[in-house]
C-alpha cells in the first residue's frame, strides 16, 4: 500500500511541478502578479510539495525554446509554384520534420471562391500530401496573411469584396481556414492578429510604405503569433524584441499575438487536447474541446476509461482524481495530453478543476 501511495504522491508532484513551471513560463515570476502561479503553489503548499521544487520549478521557466529550420521562400511564389518547385520539395523531403509552413501569393487566396477552388486548394492539397507522404508525423501550418492596408486595388474593380483591408481579410481567412479544415493541418492566424492589432492601436504601422509588406512591428507581430501557434504558449514576456521597437510596443504586439491564438485554437484548427466538464455531485459529464484530432481516450483515475467523444462518469467515492484526456492524429504519430485535479464531492455546485495543462509527444 505504502509503494502505492509514494507512487500516486510521485506522480502528482510531478504534475503539481509542471503547472508552476507552465504558469511561471506564462506570466510573471512573481506570484503575486500571476494569479495562475499564485494558485498553483498554494496547490503545491497545500500537497505538501518541498518549497526547494517550487522555486527548481519556477526556475525551469526560464528555459529557452529553439527552432531548428530551413526555408525556400521567393517573393511572390504560390502554392500551385511550390507543388512544381524542384527545391521546395527537395527541401520537405530533406529530414523528418516537426512543422511544415505553407503560403500562397498574397493575394490569390483572396480572390472569388471559384478562383481559390480551382488555383489554390487542389495545390494545398498536393503540398500536404507530400508533406505526409515524408513523414506522418509532420503537422502541415498553413500561414494566413493579412489584407493590404487599403485593399487589393489590383483586383479591387474585377472583385470588389477585396477592396478594402477588412474585405480582403475576410476572404483570406475563410480561404487558409478551408484549407486547414479541408486538409487536418493547423492555421497560424497572421491575419487576424494583424486586424486585431490595428483595432486595439491603429498608431502601430504594421505596413512598409508600399501598404502591402509588413514592417519590423508587422514582422515581430507575425513571429509571436507564430510562436504561440508552435508552441501553444504565450510569447508575452519574451525577451527578445528588434532594437527599433520599443519595450511597451513589443508587449502589445506579444500580447495580441497570444490572445489572436490562444483564445482560439478549436477555431485554428490546431492540434491540441482540452476539455470542461459540468457536475452533478459525483457524475461529471466531460465536454472535449480537443481540435484537429482523430481519436481520444479518457482515464478518468479511478481505473476506469472511455474512448467516447464526450463521457459521462460516476465516481463511488469523494477524492481528488487526476483525470487525463489524451488524443491522437496523423494514424496515431501525434499524442497531445491534457490533465485536470477534479475534487469529487456530494454537494451539486461547481468542483474546481486545477488545470494541469497539455504536454506534447512526438
Amino acid at each position: 500500500k505504502k509503494g502505492k501511495a509514494d507512487k500516486q504522491r510521485s506522480k502528482i508532484f510531478s504534475k503539481l511541478s509542471k503547472e508552476i513551471t507552465v504558469a511561471a513560463k506564462l506570466g510573471d515570476k512573481d506570484p503575486a502578479m500571476n494569479p495562475r502561479l499564485r494558485s498553483a503553489i498554494q496547490l503545491a503548499k497545500a500537497s505538501s510539495f518541498p518549497k526547494e521544487n517550487i522555486d527548481r520549478a519556477i526556475k525551469k521557466s526560464l528555459d529557452k525554446d529553439t527552432v531548428n529550420y530551413d526555408q525556400n521562400t521567393p517573393g511572390g511564389t504560390s502554392l500551385y509554384a511550390h507543388s512544381q518547385n524542384q527545391t521546395t520539395i527537395n527541401k520537405i523531403n530533406q529530414q523528418n520534420w516537426d512543422f511544415v509552413v505553407l503560403q500562397d501569393q498574397s493575394q490569390r487566396p483572396s480572390l472569388s471562391p471559384s478562383y481559390v477552388a480551382a488555383s489554390v486548394y487542389p495545390y494545398a492539397t498536393q503540398l500536404v500530401n507530400l508533406i505526409n507522404s515524408n513523414y506522418i508525423c509532420s503537422e502541415p501550418v498553413f500561414y494566413m496573411t493579412w489584407g493590404r492596408k487599403y485593399g487589393d486595388q489590383t483586383n479591387c474593380q474585377s472583385y470588389p469584396p477585396v477592396c478594402t483591408f477588412l474585405g480582403m481579410q475576410e476572404r483570406l481567412r475563410d480561404s487558409y481556414l478551408t484549407m486547414g479544415l479541408d486538409n487536418n493541418a493547423s492555421v497560424s492566424p497572421v491575419g487576424i492578429a494583424f486586424k486585431n492589432s490595428i483595432s486595439l492601436d491603429s498608431t502601430i504601422d504594421l505596413y512598409t510604405s508600399d501598404n502591402s509588406h509588413p514592417s519590423i512591428y508587422g514582422s515581430y507581430l507575425a513571429a509571436c503569433t507564430f510562436y504561440s501557434t508552435i508552441f501553444k504558449k504565450s510569447s508575452v514576456g519574451c525577451s527578445y524584441k528588434p532594437n527599433a521597437i520599443n519595450q511597451s510596443d513589443a508587449l502589445f504586439l506579444q500580447q495580441v499575438a497570444s490572445s489572436t491564438v490562444l483564445d482560439s485554437m478549436f477555431v485554428w484548427n490546431v492540434f491540441q487536447a482540452q476539455f470542461d466538464f459540468n457536475q452533478n455531485g459525483n457524475v461529471f459529464d466531460f465536454i472535449n474541446k480537443s481540435s484537429n484530432f482523430e481519436n481520444c481516450i479518457w482515464d478518468f483515475g479511478d481505473g476506469n476509461q472511455s474512448t467516447d467523444f464526450n463521457p459521462t462518469h460516476t465516481y463511488l467515492q469523494n477524492g481528488v482524481y487526476d483525470v487525463i484526456l489524451t488524443i491522437q492524429t496523423n494514424s496515431g504519430c501525434l499524442s497531445e495530453v491534457y490533465s485536470c485535479l477534479l475534487y469529487t464531492s456530494d454537494a451539486a455546485d461547481d468542483t474546481p478543476c486545477v488545470d494541469l495543462g497539455g504536454r506534447r509527444i512526438i
